[in-house]
């Protein structure tokens, strides 16, 4: 968990980051973060890093996990051994027999009709 905490953290401040290291870069000289921090656009940054991390989060959330359907096995232990969660397809289903709810080519015989009286 403190791992996906850090790796969303990484990418929010990643902007803020790359802004500051360019900035000390082109301008060498005492005083060149501090010029870097005091002029930096922090709404920008901060909307940036916010989009960044919208973006993953949107991009692993639709590429990870299982297919409709698949059932999630959790952690469980084997042997000693944790063996990972994971997904599992479910089995199929067995083939519905040929006649089983197939229109009939035969029409039922009409009711007799009734005498008028």
């Amino acid at each position: 968990m403190i791992r996906v905490v850090l790796q969303n953290v990484l990418l929010f401040l990643l902007p803020t980051l790359v802004y500051i290291a360019y900035r000390m870069l082109t301008s060498r000289g005492p005083g060149s973060f501090r010029r870097a921090i005091d002029n930096a656009p922090f709404g920008w940054l901060l909307t940036a890093g916010v989009a960044i991390v919208f973006v993953f989060i949107a991009f692993f959330a639709a590429s990870t996990g299982g297919r409709p359907g698949d059932v999630y096995i959790p952690p469980y232990m084997k042997d000693g051994k944790i063996v990972e969660g994971h997904f599992e397809p479910t089995a199929p289903a067995p083939p519905a027999p040929a006649d089983a709810g197939a229109p009939s080519d035969v029409t039922p015989p009409a009711a007799p009709a009734t005498p008028k009286r």
